[in-house]
């Protein structure tokens, strides 16, 4: 999630968004509310809160390759510690390994280097401290199906 708080300006709130970008260098952004301060504080924190949460840095473009894009998505996503934890996990011991070695950027990966991975995953896998193939198999299904969707949201691909 980005940070940011209200500022007033020329007695108009503005939003201040932080966040850092590729090159893990603070930036902000300001949008204005245009709701005169007097009275309106309750509304503009509102729309503050809002703000932060559907705002999208721009970290990434159509050629960010897959595993680059998925890492920094995951980091910035909105889960709860133990599932961030969990598909951290997976990410870094499945998804990172196999598209390390391919230059598949976000727009140009296909249905078959999909296809590809969850073949070999399922070939090649030894479960993780017992956990069963299916479980590791529907996590690396929700981290690349949501992070190809915050693609499409972003315009970088067409279709999920």
């Amino acid at each position: 999630m980005v940070a940011g708080h209200l500022r007033e300006q020329n007695g108009i709130y503005q939003m201040i968004l932080s966040y850092k970008d590729k090159s893990k260098k603070r930036r902000t952004k300001s949008i204005s509310t245009r709701l005169p301060v007097k009275g309106n504080k309750k509304r503009a924190e509102a729309m503050l809160s809002k703000t932060r949460k559907e705002f999208i840095p721009t970290l990434w473009d159509g050629d960010t390759l897959i595993y680059d894009f998925l890492t920094d998505w995951l980091e910035l996503s909105d889960l709860s510690p133990d599932k961030y934890a969990y598909y951290a996990f997976t990410l870094n011991s499945y998804i990172v390994p196999h598209f390390d070695n391919t230059e598949i950027s976000i727009a140009s990966v296909s249905t078959q280097d999909l296809e590809l991975f969850y073949k070999e995953l399922k070939q090649n896998t030894p479960a993780p401290c017992g956990e069963p193939l299916e479980k590791v198999l529907e996590a690396c299904h929700f981290i690349i199906k949501s992070g190809l969707s915050f693609a499409i949201s972003s315009g970088w691909i067409n279709t999920n």
